[in-house]
C-alpha cells in the first residue's frame, strides 16, 4: 500500500515540474513517514501522532531545522497532492533564542518540549 502512495505522490510532483532533487528528497521524506505508521492508512494518522513522529525524529534521529522543515514540508505536500486534505502543522515549528534554547511547541494541546543544545569543545592533544 505505501508504494501506491508513493508512486502516486511522485507521478503528482513530476506533472507539477518539481525538480528531481526535490522529487526524490520529498519522496524520501515521505516514504519514512508512511513506513513508520506502516499498521495505519495515512487519513487516518493524527495531528498528534505527526507531532510524535516529528519529535522522534528530532530526538532519535538528531535532524538538523532544516531537515525538520523539509519533512513537515513534504507531509503537507502529500496530504494536499494525495489525499485532498489540508492537514494543519504549521503549529510546529522552532524558536531559537539567544542561549541556543531550542523549543517545540506543540501549541494546539499547549504542550512544549525544550531541548537543552550544549556546545563540545574539542581538544587538541
Amino acid at each position: 500500500m505505501i508504494q501506491e502512495y508513493i508512486t502516486q505522490f511522485s507521478r503528482l510532483l513530476r506533472v507539477k515540474r518539481y525538480s528531481n532533487n526535490t522529487i526524490r528528497s520529498y519522496i524520501s521524506n515521505v516514504e519514512d513517514f508512511l513506513k513508520y505508521f506502516k499498521s495505519i492508512e495515512p487519513k487516518d494518522i493524527k495531528n498528534a501522532e505527526i507531532f510524535r513522529y516529528l519529535e522522534h525524529k528530532i530526538i532519535d534521529d538528531k535532524i538538523s531545522f532544516s531537515y525538520q522543515k523539509g519533512i513537515v514540508g513534504s507531509i503537507k505536500l502529500f496530504y494536499k497532492l494525495v489525499l485532498n486534505s489540508d492537514i494543519k502543522v504549521d503549529y510546529i515549528y522552532l524558536l531559537i533564542d539567544q542561549n541556543t534554547n531550542f523549543q517545540i511547541y506543540y501549541q494546539q494541546k499547549k504542550f512544549q518540549i525544550s531541548l537543552k543544545i550544549f556546545q563540545i569543545k574539542s581538544t587538541k592533544p
